[in-house]
């Protein structure tokens, strides 16, 4: 009897305590006060639907060379020319300058040159692509 009730205490409390974390949290939300210029202003994203983020990036250029290209280095995997892939990567480095797919490039180069097992060519590349991200950061 008595571990029925600790267990009903210990729910209860869990529950209390979501239930008043949730409406803290969207009294925070929908108060008509909070400005902009409020310290808590801002701090909960607006909930988005699943459909909503894949309509979101199904719309983004970025995303779209991104599916690109891994559709590319599958059709090439499947092909058996898996040595052409860096290259193709590589093609794509030469022709961009947007940091998100330079990234994106550097991390499909290191992936597919760590296959054959060859440490010293992916630290290479890696500290390559950490170089020139760093130089963005300063």
């Amino acid at each position: 009897m008595r571990s029925k009730t600790l267990m009903f205490l210990a729910v209860a409390l869990i529950g209390a305590a979501t239930a008043g974390g949730y409406a803290t949290a969207q009294s925070t939300a929908t108060d008509p006060t909070t400005t902009a210029t409020d310290p808590g202003a801002g701090t909960m994203r607006p909930h988005r639907s699943r459909f909503a983020r894949n309509a979101a990036m199904a719309n983004d250029p970025v995303h779209a060379v991104k599916r690109n290209m891994i559709q590319l280095e599958r059709l090439y995997l499947l092909d058996g020319r898996a040595k052409d892939v860096p290259a193709l990567y590589q093609d794509l480095l030469s022709r961009t300058q947007n940091a998100d797919l330079r990234s994106f490039a550097y991390a499909r180069i290191a992936r597919q040159q760590a296959r054959p097992t060859n440490p010293s060519q992916v630290i290479a590349t890696v500290k390559q692509a950490l170089d020139e991200n760093l130089s963005r950061v300063q």
